[in-house]
């Protein structure tokens, strides 16, 4: 059910979402569009967009901050107050941009082009075999299948995930939906990008990292070796799992648990396909990460006045209320009531854990080296953000941290293991308000937000919306048809109302539920 669940939710995501209101979407698919068309890997400063994406930012409505980036295109608010007749005729354009502009070059740079190529490798054939497709169902199509590759690759993580941490069955299930129902993960694997990949290998590495230190078998270490090499292709942040993962191969093989031999091939695989890409950056930037911030140069004596200068505490909660709801690239806010509500929850959870951390074997401290060697580098990513926009920046972005996130819901919910009515107590409101965020979002601020142009509605004017034409309206927004999209948020609604029930039944100490509890299998290898 809780799988079932996620699937709707992301094809719901994939159908309602904007054309181009993915974050950095039109120029992470004209990443895409440069491999297939003209056969290249961009390069910073050099790559344009084609001309095809170009004049689809004159066509559809853009989130504020893009709208404002590009004169004389249109906002959502300003497309609302255009009558039908006008949003009619700038959708039909949209639709019959002509296929030879797929491959022309514009005068628009792309600044994504910085980025590890492997996720974009992947969707280019797709792409490829839908060029005769208009624009915009081409992209709900694309989005479909990344976001069902980037949800079956977490879901499966996560299932390991949670028995690494040696929860049982009621835990696991509750956990797994309030993880699979936030917004930013929503956002992060449902438009077109690299963070598709980028997040369920992060999971897996970090498992797979704990499977090592729990099995040092040859399958369990090659299988994280090949996670990290191509993590390393999907995206820099890789680079931080590097030293714990060498880190552990060495520690195991010292140990006897593994032979030198293996240690060092395992090694080699990292560095044979990884290494080219990050000698491609050395040569072409000077930077071995190749970041935008990295290229302009962030100097060190910035980086330890950011250290100093950031209100850490303020950095954090805001970091970690984001990575919850984000509002995708318009950034529409949510009420911070619910949010903060949440993060208290997973706190208490988190504190009961600490007071039994004998319970946390090796392979749990290695997974919280990786996750807190994760968690520095994008510490620095803080400093370095805040040291290029000149103090305008003080937190990370929400989707670098959705790799790192269900840890934090494993450990809370390890941390209420088997502690009866506390266990219910907390857990509970934790998922009613995973399941009320997830569908106030739906129903009161994406659908009717970007439809009226009214991105931050009250509830009043919500239900307004949706009792006038909605059809009407969201038709020139969404990539999929009404039809669609509303099949779709039924079905998901349906199962969320389903998952949260037998979620709080299985989770009730009642003997009657007791009897569907499980012990997590945590002793049997990862890879067999």
């Amino acid at each position: 059910m809780v799988l079932a669940l996620a699937l709707a939710g992301v094809l719901a995501y994939d159908a309602a979402l904007p054309l181009w209101e993915g974050w950095d979407e039109p120029f992470h698919y004209g990443y895409v569009q440069a491999i297939r068309s003209w056969g290249e890997i961009p390069v910073m400063g050099r790559t344009p967009l084609s001309k095809e994406i170009e004049a689809s930012l004159f066509l559809t409505p853009l989130p504020p901050f893009l709208s404002g980036a590009v004169p004389g295109s249109i906002s959502f608010a300003e497309s609302s107050k255009a009558d039908r007749g006008q949003r009619g005729r700038r959708r039909d354009q949209l639709l019959q941009i002509p296929a030879t502009a797929q491959t022309e070059r514009s005068n628009f740079r792309n600044y994504e082009a910085q980025q590890a190529p492997l996720a974009y490798i992947l969707l280019a054939p797709l792409d490829a075999a839908l060029k005769g497709v208009p624009l915009v169902p081409r992209v709900f199509r694309l989005r479909v299948v990344s976001s069902i590759a980037g949800l079956l690759l977490t879901f499966f993580a996560l299932l390991r995930l949670l028995d690494l941490f040696g929860l049982d069955r009621g835990s696991a299930d509750v956990a797994l939906c309030c993880i699979v129902t936030s917004q930013t993960l929503s956002a992060s694997i449902s438009h077109i990008d690299n963070d598709w990949l980028a997040i369920p290998l992060t999971i897996w590495l970090m498992v797979l990292v704990g499977g090592v230190a729990r099995h040092p078998g040859r399958r369990n270490a090659f299988a994280a070796s090949l996670v990290l090499a191509l993590g390393l292709l999907t995206k820099a942040y890789f680079l931080a799992f590097a030293p714990v993962l060498l880190a552990l191969l060495v520690f195991q093989a010292s140990k006897g648990r593994l032979g030198w031999l293996v240690a060092g091939a395992d090694i080699a695989t990292v560095l044979g396909l990884g290494a080219p890409w990050y000698a491609r950056n050395l040569i072409l930037y000077g930077s071995l990460a190749g970041t935008q911030e990295s290229v302009r140069g962030t100097p060190l004596s910035g980086i330890l006045h950011a250290i100093v200068s950031v209100n850490w505490p303020r950095s954090g909660v805001a970091l970690l209320r984001s990575s919850l709801w984000c509002g995708n690239w318009s950034f529409t806010p949510f009420p911070k009531g619910p949010l903060n509500a949440e993060l208290v929850l997973l706190l208490s959870g988190l504190l009961l854990l600490a007071w039994r951390p004998s319970k946390l074997d090796i392979g749990v401290r290695w997974y919280a080296a990786a996750w807190a060697t994760f968690a520095g580098a994008l510490v620095y990513q803080t400093c370095s953000a805040w040291v290029d926009s000149r103090g305008a920046l003080s937190t990370t972005e929400p989707w670098y941290i959705q790799g790192l996130l269900p840890g934090l819901w494993a450990a809370a919910f390890a941390g209420i293991k088997g502690r009866g009515w506390v266990r219910f107590c907390v857990a509970t409101p934790l998922l009613c308000l995973a399941a009320g965020i997830s569908a106030v979002g739906y129903l009161r601020f994406l659908i009717p937000g970007y439809a009226s142009g009214n991105q931050r509605p009250t509830l009043s004017e919500a239900w307004a919306w949706w009792t006038a034409h909605p059809t009407s309206d969201l038709q020139w927004v969404a990539v999929a048809p009404p039809f669609f999209v509303y099949a779709l948020l039924g079905i998901y609604c349906s199962l969320l109302l389903a998952v949260t029930v037998s979620g709080i039944w299985k989770i009730s100490p009642s003997p009657s539920a007791g009897t569907f509890q499980r012990t997590a299998v945590t002793d049997a290898p990862l890879v067999s």
